[in-house]
């Protein structure tokens, strides 16, 4: 999605994403992997994955 002047404002309130480069700790969940962010005011574009699957690693 691309945000654009029309619809930067849906995108400017305070909600919590993961970090980038976030270690994963399932115990501290709640508490540490996510960051709140005004997507619209950060980032010029924003993808949402529903699910995700593991990597296989290469030969």
């Amino acid at each position: 999605m691309i945000f654009t002047d029309e619809n930067r404002e849906h995108f400017n309130d305070w909600i919590g994403h993961r970090a980038i480069g976030v270690v994963y700790h399932p115990e501290y969940e709640a508490y540490g992997n996510y960051v709140p962010s005004r997507v619209g005011s950060c980032y010029d574009a924003f993808i949402f994955i529903d699910q995700s699957t593991a990597l296989k690693p290469l030969k």
